[in-house]
């Protein structure tokens, strides 16, 4: 197993709050790694230092062993890194296929940026984002405007959008976020499927059972720290975590 991220000594301090403080992290490739935390924990604030959202001020980050700690969002794209956002970004009086067309069409500036781009150039973007579309379950609703799509479908295909930059490493910030019952199982089922592709998983989320079930490996933030690390089996019965979350959804389901 090699390590795609890893971060050393990690911290951030807004004024004089130390929000993040010391923190050790490694992302092995083909993993779901999962951070938890009670809020205020620090978790938040972690995952935007990891995407390059959030400047650090001490530590270092490495991707495939490049730093990257002075990097911006954009420039860790270039080298493999994408992310999903707690609130959705999408254009909603769009359909979904167009939605996906202009994420693809983005990757590549080339293409991005000519106005006088061939029938084949068009043709290609449509059927890799119709491929797209298939493989996070909303190939039935390519013509369907996204403002009419349920909550949880609209999360899949922002996860899509952040998929069409082809990343190796995929941060998904809340993926659940706001979801109805209704939608949790194809929401699984798609990060499930995302690590047979052989994608790197960093989730932040809430929903326990989710974390408990889909996680290879979760690390768990008290108070800027990590509080620890392990298996699902080894974070449900570390009476630490137990004590920050009063004993309260850390069971598999």
């Amino acid at each position: 197993m090699t390590t795609i991220l890893r971060g050393r000594n990690i911290g951030v301090t807004f004024g004089k709050f130390q929000a993040v403080r010391d923190v050790d992290l490694d992302i092995e490739t083909g993993h779901v790694h999962s951070i938890i935390g009670p809020n205020g924990a620090g978790k938040t604030t972690l995952f935007n230092v990891l995407s390059g959202r959030q400047r650090l001020t001490a530590g270092r980050i490495a991707i495939d062993e490049t730093d990257v700690t002075a990097q911006p969002e954009h420039l860790r794209s270039r080298i493999g890194m994408a992310r999903s956002f707690q609130i959705n970004s999408l254009f909603w009086t769009f359909s979904v296929l167009e939605n996906m067309r202009l994420a693809v069409q983005a990757r590549d500036y080339r293409i991005a940026r000519s106005v006088l781009r061939s029938d084949a150039d068009r043709s290609e973007e449509v059927s890799v984002a119709t491929s797209l579309c298939v493989s996070i379950g909303l190939g039935d609703q390519l013509h369907a405007v996204v403002d009419h799509l349920s909550h949880g479908q609209q999360r899949r295909l922002e996860i899509g959008l952040a998929l069409a930059s082809k990343p190796r490493l995929l941060l998904l910030d809340e993926p659940t976020s706001g979801m109805g019952v209704d939608d949790l199982p194809a929401m699984a089922s798609l990060i499930r499927s995302l690590k047979r592709d052989g994608y790197t998983v960093v989730l932040v989320e809430h929903n326990m059972n989710l974390v408990m079930n889909l996680s290879d490996r979760i690390t768990v933030m008290h108070q800027g720290r990590v509080l620890a690390g392990g298996s699902p089996a080894e974070i449900s019965s570390d009476g630490r975590v137990r004590e920050a979350y009063l004993g309260k959804g850390l069971d598999r389901a």
